[in-house]
Protein backbone atom coordinates (compact mmCIF):
# COMPACT_ATOMS: atom_id res chain seq x y z
CA UNK A 1 0.00 0.00 0.00
CA UNK A 2 2.82 2.38 0.84
CA UNK A 3 4.70 1.59 -2.36
CA UNK A 4 1.51 2.14 -4.38
CA UNK A 5 0.96 5.56 -2.80
CA UNK A 6 4.57 6.56 -3.45
CA UNK A 7 4.24 5.42 -7.08
CA UNK A 8 1.10 7.53 -7.56
CA UNK A 9 2.80 10.54 -5.96
CA UNK A 10 5.77 10.29 -8.34
CA UNK A 11 3.54 9.85 -11.37
CA UNK A 12 1.42 12.86 -10.35
CA UNK A 13 4.55 14.98 -9.98
CA UNK A 14 5.75 13.95 -13.42
CA UNK A 15 3.10 12.78 -15.86
CA UNK A 16 5.70 11.36 -18.23
CA UNK A 17 7.24 9.21 -15.53
CA UNK A 18 6.71 5.44 -15.67
CA UNK A 19 8.59 4.82 -12.46
CA UNK A 20 7.11 2.15 -10.18
CA UNK A 21 8.08 1.68 -6.55
CA UNK A 22 8.13 -1.91 -5.33
CA UNK A 23 8.84 -3.24 -1.84
CA UNK A 24 12.00 -5.27 -1.31
CA UNK A 25 13.56 -7.05 1.62
CA UNK A 26 16.30 -9.64 2.05
CA UNK A 27 13.86 -12.51 2.83
CA UNK A 28 12.11 -11.91 -0.52
CA UNK A 29 14.95 -13.79 -2.21
CA UNK A 30 13.97 -16.97 -0.35
CA UNK A 31 10.24 -16.50 -0.86
CA UNK A 32 10.66 -16.14 -4.61
CA UNK A 33 11.35 -19.86 -4.93
CA UNK A 34 7.68 -20.61 -4.24
CA UNK A 35 6.68 -18.97 -7.54
CA UNK A 36 8.14 -21.86 -9.57
CA UNK A 37 8.60 -24.64 -7.00
CA UNK A 38 6.01 -27.01 -8.52
CA UNK A 39 7.36 -26.54 -12.03
CA UNK A 40 10.93 -27.10 -10.81
CA UNK A 41 9.81 -30.19 -8.89
CA UNK A 42 8.15 -31.73 -11.95
CA UNK A 43 11.17 -31.03 -14.18
CA UNK A 44 13.84 -32.29 -11.75
CA UNK A 45 11.96 -35.46 -10.79
CA UNK A 46 11.12 -36.28 -14.42
CA UNK A 47 14.71 -35.84 -15.58
CA UNK A 48 16.02 -37.93 -12.67
CA UNK A 49 13.60 -40.79 -13.31
CA UNK A 50 14.39 -40.75 -17.04
CA UNK A 51 18.11 -40.95 -16.27
CA UNK A 52 17.47 -43.90 -13.94
CA UNK A 53 15.41 -45.58 -16.68
CA UNK A 54 18.27 -45.34 -19.18
CA UNK A 55 20.99 -46.34 -16.71
CA UNK A 56 19.12 -49.37 -15.35
CA UNK A 57 18.03 -50.47 -18.83
CA UNK A 58 21.60 -50.44 -20.11
CA UNK A 59 23.23 -51.96 -17.02
CA UNK A 60 20.63 -54.74 -16.90
CA UNK A 61 21.63 -55.83 -20.39
CA UNK A 62 19.36 -53.68 -22.58
CA UNK A 63 16.36 -54.78 -20.52
CA UNK A 64 14.21 -51.65 -20.59
CA UNK A 65 11.06 -53.46 -19.51
CA UNK A 66 12.57 -54.39 -16.15
CA UNK A 67 13.97 -50.86 -15.97
CA UNK A 68 10.43 -49.53 -16.49
CA UNK A 69 9.17 -51.62 -13.56
CA UNK A 70 11.99 -50.24 -11.39
CA UNK A 71 11.05 -46.67 -12.34
CA UNK A 72 7.37 -47.44 -11.73
CA UNK A 73 8.22 -48.54 -8.19
CA UNK A 74 10.33 -45.41 -7.68
CA UNK A 75 7.40 -43.24 -8.81
CA UNK A 76 5.25 -44.97 -6.18
CA UNK A 77 7.91 -44.21 -3.57
CA UNK A 78 7.90 -40.52 -4.57
CA UNK A 79 4.10 -40.38 -4.34
CA UNK A 80 4.25 -41.91 -0.86
CA UNK A 81 6.95 -39.40 0.08
CA UNK A 82 4.59 -36.54 -0.82
CA UNK A 83 2.01 -38.16 1.46
CA UNK A 84 4.56 -38.47 4.27
CA UNK A 85 5.54 -34.83 3.81
CA UNK A 86 1.91 -33.84 4.28
CA UNK A 87 1.55 -35.96 7.41
CA UNK A 88 4.76 -34.62 8.97
CA UNK A 89 4.02 -30.99 7.95
CA UNK A 90 7.06 -30.74 5.67
CA UNK A 91 6.55 -28.04 3.07
CA UNK A 92 7.78 -28.27 -0.49
CA UNK A 93 10.72 -25.91 -0.94
CA UNK A 94 14.25 -25.96 -2.32
CA UNK A 95 15.59 -28.13 0.52
CA UNK A 96 12.82 -30.73 0.38
CA UNK A 97 13.07 -30.77 -3.44
CA UNK A 98 16.76 -31.69 -3.20
CA UNK A 99 15.80 -34.46 -0.77
CA UNK A 100 13.17 -35.75 -3.19
CA UNK A 101 15.74 -35.92 -5.98
CA UNK A 102 18.06 -37.79 -3.62
CA UNK A 103 15.15 -40.10 -2.81
CA UNK A 104 15.14 -41.28 -6.42
CA UNK A 105 18.84 -42.16 -6.23
CA UNK A 106 18.48 -43.92 -2.89
CA UNK A 107 15.40 -45.83 -4.07
CA UNK A 108 17.44 -47.43 -6.86
CA UNK A 109 19.41 -49.30 -4.21
CA UNK A 110 16.23 -50.84 -2.83
CA UNK A 111 14.82 -51.83 -6.23
CA UNK A 112 17.60 -52.47 -8.75
CA UNK A 113 19.26 -55.37 -6.88
CA UNK A 114 15.97 -57.26 -6.49
CA UNK A 115 15.02 -56.66 -10.12
CA UNK A 116 18.44 -57.71 -11.36
CA UNK A 117 18.33 -60.95 -9.35
CA UNK A 118 14.87 -61.62 -10.77
CA UNK A 119 16.04 -61.01 -14.33
CA UNK A 120 18.97 -63.46 -14.11
CA UNK A 121 17.11 -66.15 -12.17
CA UNK A 122 16.46 -69.43 -13.93
CA UNK A 123 13.84 -70.84 -11.53
CA UNK A 124 10.99 -71.24 -14.00
CA UNK A 125 7.83 -69.31 -13.19
CA UNK A 126 7.70 -65.64 -12.27
CA UNK A 127 6.58 -66.46 -8.74
CA UNK A 128 9.55 -68.77 -8.17
CA UNK A 129 11.92 -66.20 -9.63
CA UNK A 130 10.49 -63.51 -7.34
CA UNK A 131 10.97 -65.84 -4.35
CA UNK A 132 14.53 -66.51 -5.49
CA UNK A 133 15.26 -62.79 -5.78
CA UNK A 134 13.98 -62.04 -2.29
CA UNK A 135 15.68 -65.09 -0.76
CA UNK A 136 19.09 -64.40 -2.31
CA UNK A 137 19.17 -60.60 -2.35
CA UNK A 138 16.58 -59.52 0.23
CA UNK A 139 18.85 -60.04 3.22
CA UNK A 140 21.63 -58.01 1.60
CA UNK A 141 19.24 -55.13 0.82
CA UNK A 142 17.79 -55.24 4.32
CA UNK A 143 21.05 -55.48 6.27
CA UNK A 144 23.41 -53.69 3.92
CA UNK A 145 21.20 -50.77 2.89
CA UNK A 146 18.20 -50.45 5.19
CA UNK A 147 19.75 -51.02 8.61
CA UNK A 148 22.92 -49.04 7.93
CA UNK A 149 20.94 -46.03 6.73
CA UNK A 150 18.56 -46.17 9.71
CA UNK A 151 21.50 -46.21 12.14
CA UNK A 152 22.95 -43.15 10.46
CA UNK A 153 19.62 -41.32 10.37
CA UNK A 154 18.82 -41.92 14.06
CA UNK A 155 21.73 -39.64 14.99
CA UNK A 156 19.92 -36.75 13.29
CA UNK A 157 17.01 -37.18 15.72
CA UNK A 158 19.14 -35.72 18.51
CA UNK A 159 20.00 -32.58 16.55
CA UNK A 160 18.91 -29.25 18.05
CA UNK A 161 18.56 -27.69 14.61
CA UNK A 162 15.02 -27.54 13.26
CA UNK A 163 16.42 -27.81 9.74
CA UNK A 164 18.01 -31.20 10.45
CA UNK A 165 15.01 -32.38 12.45
CA UNK A 166 12.42 -31.62 9.77
CA UNK A 167 14.10 -31.78 6.39
CA UNK A 168 16.67 -34.50 7.06
CA UNK A 169 15.66 -36.78 9.94
CA UNK A 170 11.95 -36.98 9.10
CA UNK A 171 12.39 -37.11 5.34
CA UNK A 172 15.32 -39.56 5.32
CA UNK A 173 13.59 -41.84 7.80
CA UNK A 174 10.56 -41.96 5.51
CA UNK A 175 12.81 -42.57 2.51
CA UNK A 176 14.35 -45.66 4.14
CA UNK A 177 11.08 -47.08 5.47
CA UNK A 178 9.07 -46.45 2.30
CA UNK A 179 11.92 -47.48 0.00
CA UNK A 180 12.61 -50.73 1.86
CA UNK A 181 8.93 -51.69 1.97
CA UNK A 182 8.50 -51.04 -1.75
CA UNK A 183 11.74 -52.76 -2.76
CA UNK A 184 11.37 -55.84 -0.55
CA UNK A 185 7.58 -56.26 -0.58
CA UNK A 186 5.87 -54.44 -3.44
CA UNK A 187 8.43 -54.88 -6.23
CA UNK A 188 8.66 -58.71 -5.92
CA UNK A 189 4.85 -58.87 -6.10
CA UNK A 190 4.84 -56.68 -9.22
CA UNK A 191 7.56 -58.83 -10.81
CA UNK A 192 5.67 -62.03 -9.98
CA UNK A 193 2.64 -60.72 -11.91
CA UNK A 194 3.94 -58.59 -14.79
CA UNK A 195 7.69 -59.19 -14.69
CA UNK A 196 9.58 -60.25 -17.84
CA UNK A 197 8.92 -63.89 -18.64
CA UNK A 198 12.17 -64.35 -20.61
CA UNK A 199 15.27 -64.10 -18.42
CA UNK A 200 18.79 -63.11 -19.40
CA UNK A 201 20.04 -66.59 -18.50
CA UNK A 202 17.51 -68.19 -20.83
CA UNK A 203 18.47 -65.74 -23.56
CA UNK A 204 22.17 -66.52 -23.17
CA UNK A 205 21.51 -70.28 -23.09
CA UNK A 206 19.35 -70.07 -26.20
CA UNK A 207 21.94 -67.95 -28.00
CA UNK A 208 24.66 -70.43 -27.05
CA UNK A 209 22.51 -73.37 -28.19
CA UNK A 210 21.74 -71.67 -31.52
CA UNK A 211 25.44 -70.93 -31.99
CA UNK A 212 26.41 -74.56 -31.30
CA UNK A 213 23.68 -75.82 -33.64
CA UNK A 214 24.89 -73.48 -36.36
CA UNK A 215 28.49 -74.72 -35.93
CA UNK A 216 27.41 -78.37 -35.99
CA UNK A 217 25.47 -77.80 -39.20
CA UNK A 218 28.52 -76.13 -40.78
CA UNK A 219 30.79 -79.02 -39.75
CA UNK A 220 28.38 -81.62 -41.10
Amino acid sequence: MISKNVTQMLQNANSNSSMEVIPYSYPYVFYEQYLTIWKDTAIHLSVSIFAIFLACGILLGIDFYTSFLICLTIVMIIVDMFGAMYLFNIELNAVSLVNLVMTIGISVEFCAHIAREFSVSNCGSKVNRAKYAVAHMGSSVFSGITLTKILGIIILAFSHSQLFQVFYFRMYLNVVIIGASHGLILLPVILSYIGPSFTRVQHLNQTKANYQTFNNEDES
